[in-house]
């Protein structure tokens, strides 16, 4: 917790007097109050959010945390998060660190998985970001919106998988995400989850044992 808490410390302070923070010029065009070009503060926080993450669920785990999110951490969940300027939301790609862990879940608690990393992902953000309107100005404060998961989109690889038995890249473009790569994500109130390289996902000799690339499954969220 200590180490948290300097890290913070030391990203406030950071990002209080960084040159790219004060010279920036506001993004206009984004929701988030504090997207600037050509970097912005919104940025540093991600950064300070991602490297809390790695230190919570991939480095340091403690036992309070293995016991309320026993399957991110067994799987050793690293998260990357950046501003997609394009699609004006915040890009998460979670990596399976743990492929062994990953293989002792079943195909419920893969899905499971998706929704409580979106859910973590979703508090940790909410306490460092909110969303505005720039185009009427910034709210006061007490009147600015909050992160919803909306602003989220969320793609999932395994880490240590790249290719099948055929030598294909198993790293797939998932339908719903319009860009991201992975074998499950999230978006638009959707979860989406390759059958046979994430929900059904076997290994053998170190490859993925092959199956149609073209067969998600698509749940919309609750």
């Amino acid at each position: 917790m200590k180490t948290r808490e300097t890290f913070s410390l030391f990203l406030l302070s950071f990002l209080l007097t960084s040159p790219l923070a004060i010279n920036a010029r506001v993004n206009e065009e984004s929701v988030f109050e504090e997207a600037r070009y050509p970097a912005s503060v919104l940025d540093l926080t991600l950064l300070g959010i991602q490297k809390n993450w790695w230190i919570e669920f991939v480095n340091f785990p403690s036992e309070e945390t293995k016991r309320k999110h026993p399957l991110i951490t067994q799987v050793g969940m690293e998260m990357r998060l950046r501003h997609s300027s394009w699609r004006d939301r915040i890009s998460a790609t979670g990596v399976i660190r743990d492929l062994n862990g990953f293989l002792k879940l079943s195909a419920v608690q893969r899905k499971q998985l998706v929704l409580n990393t979106l859910k973590h992902l979703k508090s940790s953000l909410v306490l460092n970001l909110t969303v505005v309107n720039k185009k009427t100005g910034i709210p006061l404060p007490g009147k600015k919106r909050y992160l919803e998961t909306r602003h989220i989109e969320l793609s999932i690889i395994i880490n240590d998988l790249i290719e099948n038995d055929r030598n294909e890249d198993i790293r797939l473009d998932l339908p719903l995400l319009y860009g991201p790569v992975g074998q499950a994500g999230y978006t638009d109130e959707q979860f989406v989850f390759s059958e046979p390289y994430y929900l059904n996902l076997k290994v053998d000799n170190g490859v993925a044992v092959s199956g149609d690339p073209k067969k998600f499954i698509i749940v919309e969220e609750e």
